[in-house]
């Protein structure tokens, strides 16, 4: 009769736990899925587990100039970076491409004429170094179609032409307009067809030399897709336009779901015919075209975690070493 009872209370505890355990689960993925669920996760859990973590070394491939008041002050200029003289910023390009980067991202806006010879020095030094992405802007606009309806659209702004026919490519960088803490970035943008963002266009500017590599894995999988993609890194450069070919490869992986799986195994198995740096940018690659079109930000640790070099700095330090860099 008391084992009996026993079994029972067991059985009745066992349910009231299963109970509250499926009602803590519903809540938590009730909550998790609300605006202010979603905030609290963001604005407080994920601090909260940065800081648990600790800071972490920063990739060392990565460069940041920065267009500083302290450059302003060294260079005597306004501090206002986008009224700087171009020509300073092809003196900027060249010294990079001397020191032996990798790819060199503009977050500047050259959208307005401004002086014809500057613009052209910086044009030259753009085309000299092959590896240069310059900034769109996004501007939103309203367009009211009748007295009750409004369309709200996305209009990508342009650097000049000469600047823009010497780039690489372009790439927007759409980033909260509202004061707000960032914690997650683009990588596409769906309202513009899924535009590759600057993070994306850089990270395949970085990896220009696989991209052969890359093109011959897609060729042994989908061959019949590939009509329009540069067969070779000397065609992707010589377009000027690796924004138009990242957007292909993006919807290329997007028409294929299984696409991505069956190159990262593909480059596993056959892994001695890439040495270490070749196989991890085309694994890094084939996951930036697979990922969402957002991801959160890895923060490495307080403001300049990420090596940070004043402007004037780069200008003038012949002693900096930037080969192989992202700046």
């Amino acid at each position: 009769m008391e084992q009996s009872s026993r079994k029972r209370h067991t059985r009745h505890n066992l349910k009231k736990g299963l109970t509250l355990g499926l009602i803590v689960a519903i809540s938590g993925l009730l909550l998790a899925s609300s605006p202010w669920g979603r905030w609290l996760e963001e604005e407080i859990g994920l601090s909260w587990l940065f800081s648990v973590r600790g800071p972490q070394v920063a990739p060392p491939e990565v460069v940041v100039v920065s267009i500083d008041q302290d450059s302003s002050a060294k260079l005597e200029l306004e501090n206002k970076p986008r009224k700087w003289p171009r020509v300073l910023h092809a003196q900027l390009v060249n010294k990079l491409a001397k020191k032996g980067v990798s790819a060199i991202g503009f977050d500047i806006i050259f959208d307005e004429p401004r002086d014809p010879e500057h613009n052209q020095a910086f044009a030259e030094q753009m085309r000299k170094a092959s590896n240069v992405i310059l900034f769109q802007y996004l501007r939103q606009e309203n367009i009211t179609v009748d007295t009750r309806q409004t369309v709200h659209i996305e209009k990508l702004v342009l650097p000049v032409k000469v600047l823009k026919d010497n780039a690489l490519g372009m790439a927007p960088f759409p980033l909260p307009k509202v004061p707000a803490k960032v914690n997650h970035f683009l990588l596409y943008k769906p309202s513009l067809g899924d535009a590759p963002t600057m993070p994306v266009v850089l990270m395949q500017t970085y990896a220009l030399p696989v991209y052969d590599e890359l093109y011959h894995l897609l060729a042994s999988r989908i061959p019949e897709q590939l009509a329009g993609l540069p067969g070779s890194q000397q065609q992707l450069v010589s377009q000027r336009e690796i924004h138009v070919t990242t957007k292909k490869l993006r919807q290329l992986f997007r028409d294929n779901p299984q696409l991505g799986e069956q190159l990262l195994r593909q480059v596993e198995t056959n892994a001695a015919n890439y040495n270490t740096q070749q196989q991890r940018l085309l694994t890094t690659l084939i996951n930036t075209y697979t990922t969402p079109h957002s991801r959160y930000l890895n923060f490495y640790g307080p403001a300049r975690s990420i090596q940070t070099i004043p402007y004037h700095e780069v200008l003038f330090n012949e002693q900096l070493d930037l080969t192989g860099k992202v700046v």
